[in-house]
């Protein structure tokens, strides 16, 4: 049975849909776990070192890139030895 152009839109506006909740929900994920990074940073190096090392983490792309941005944290004993890390990790 042959779809009725209202029901082509409709099912467009679904699909649509879907893939906007889907890009708005990596976002949001990826922004939390932004958040979470500067959290730990400023646990183990301070405030000042944590403001700084978040704005980094904007350019630190996706989930590798946070990924790398966490093993950064654990991996450096010193906030210079963390903010002289390249970036993007």
């Amino acid at each position: 049975m042959a779809q009725t152009a209202a029901e082509v839109l409709i099912e467009r506006g679904k699909v649509e849909g879907i893939e906007q909740g889907i890009e708005q929900g990596i976002e949001q994920g990826q922004e939390a776990q932004r958040e979470a990074l500067r959290r730990l940073a400023e646990r183990k190096f301070g405030k000042d070192a944590a403001a700084e090392f978040a704005r980094r983490l904007v350019a630190a792309g996706g989930p590798d890139g946070l990924a790398e941005a966490g093993a950064s944290i654990i991996d450096c004993a010193t906030v210079d030895e963390l903010l002289a890390r390249p970036w993007p990790p």
